[in-house]
């Protein structure tokens, strides 16, 4: 019964379903557009996950390693795992996001297969929360030194598109600022 409203009446008086405020619920995390400063990416075997952040340092770097890691500080997150992405240090292809992604990430280091999702910290480095891409696409050219990203998501409220130049030595995750 959509739009439906009863009355209850008891020998303490009426009440109505009408006289109910919705319980106050948090506000839902949107996306706000910020400039990257950091891209890591974490290739194990054939799996590969991808951060871009506007974080700093090794805390910044360490994203890609597990969804779980924070900054420790206020900023922003893109997370994505790439799918399919065969072997090699550096996953050259084209890839296409799912759209339809679970709005939770996960439990395990890498977030879901072919996923994207945005995240944010407050200046305590506490979560404000993550939400899913909508859609997006990642192309990826190089060798195994050096590797362009060019990536594009879509978010309800907004969309983030960069390119940007990672260069890698033996270590993993790949990082650059």
């Amino acid at each position: 019964m959509v739009g439906a409203s009863f009355v209850l009446a008891t020998s303490l008086g009426c009440w109505s379903s009408e006289d109910m405020d919705a319980p106050d619920a948090p506000p839902a995390l949107a996306f706000q557009p910020f400039t990257s400063t950091t891209w890591s990416l974490q290739v194990t075997g054939t799996a590969a996950q991808l951060s871009i952040t506007d974080g700093a340092g090794a805390a910044a770097c360490a994203l890609a390693q597990d969804h779980q890691n924070g900054l420790g500080v206020a900023g922003s997150q893109l997370i994505v795992h790439l799918p399919n992405v065969g072997s090699g240090a550096c996953p050259a292809g084209n890839y296409t996001l799912r759209s339809n992604c679970a709005s939770s990430p996960g439990t395990a280091a890498f977030v879901t297969e072919g996923c994207a999702y945005y995240r944010r910290w407050d200046a305590q480095g506490i979560s404000l929360g993550i939400i899913p891409a909508r859609n997006g696409n990642i192309t990826i050219g190089g060798s195994a030194t050096s590797c362009s990203i060019n990536a594009n998501f879509g978010f309800v409220g907004g969309s983030f598109s960069e390119t940007f130049s990672l260069n890698n030595g033996t270590t993993q995750p790949w990082c650059g600022t």
